[in-house]
């Protein structure tokens, strides 16, 4: 056997074979051309940090910034209505009573309509997530770079991709509390968004405080729902899901951390 063709067999066991019959209906998840969907979806991301962190710098350099109200009112309402639906699904599918909240395995027979509801529900989180992508070409299109920043773009990127990694294997079960917690905060943080562009917020910007620690404790939150898992031998989750949530979940706090110090704690002292 060569090299290149033990290369294709691995990725056709692991990035089709093995991805859920429940999810691999969807776009983006079944295969194309005999290859697994994270191939495109690496050359997608990668296309968008070119495009966020170079090409569209260099278009707008001598360009003057786009209004853009307009438009992402309609966004931000669309985020807030679909973040929204897909928090009230994963609740009605799963956490809000039909799942067990500390070990929650979702086996290979799991067909009964409330599982495949739920690799629905799956499935439009990940569809959110390529929706947020438009945060940063706004971003860059209204040249307001300095939220432009490792935290913005690295958050954005990972989310694409650790989502479908997530979900392409277990389309419901423990792995997707983070999506049931995410969508939530998505809901509030968009919907406060909504709110800049429609009121005036001036006296409610304290707000933005608490949805920033609202993200920091979404991720803790994560973190022991998944480690608590390897106090269960005989809970048959996947650990490699779980190590990796744990392990985002420590980025992530570190990266919201520095980012809550510097917005609010230093500047406050300056």
């Amino acid at each position: 056997m060569s090299v290149l063709q033990g290369l294709w067999e691995w990725q056709h066991l692991h990035f089709v074979e093995r991805v859920d019959p429940r999810i691999a209906i969807y776009p983006l998840f079944g295969p194309s051309f005999g290859l697994g969907p994270p191939w495109g979806l690496f050359g997608v991301v990668a296309l968008y940090v070119y495009c966020v962190k170079f090409l569209g710098p260099r278009l707008m350099k001598d360009r003057q910034p786009f209004e853009l109200r307009k438009v992402m009112i309609v966004y931000n309402a669309m985020q807030v209505l679909l973040s929204g639906y897909t928090f009230y699904e994963s609740w009605v599918a799963g956490w809000g009573g039909r799942y067990n909240w500390f070990c929650q395995p979702l086996g290979p027979s799991d067909y009964t309509p409330m599982d495949i509801r739920a690799a629905r529900c799956s499935y439009l989180y990940f569809f959110s997530k390529i929706i947020d992508l438009a945060d940063t070409f706004f971003i860059v299109m209204r040249k307001n770079y300095k939220q432009l920043s490792f935290l913005h773009v690295y958050h954005h990127a990972v989310m694409v991709l650790g989502v479908w990694y997530g979900i392409a294997y277990s389309p419901g079960g423990h792995v997707t509390f983070v999506g049931f917690l995410n969508t939530f905060v998505h809901t509030v943080m968009y919907g406060y968004y909504l709110a800049t562009l429609l009121f005036d917020m001036r006296r409610f910007i304290f707000l933005k405080k608490w949805i920033t620690r609202m993200q920091l404790f979404q991720f803790f939150c994560v973190f022991i729902h998944s480690a608590q898992v390897f106090l269960q031998p005989s809970c048959p989750v996947s650990r490699s899901n779980m190590v990796f949530l744990m392990i985002q979940s420590l980025i992530m706090t570190g990266l919201f951390s520095n980012y809550y110090f510097h917005a609010y704690i230093k500047k406050k002292e300056a």
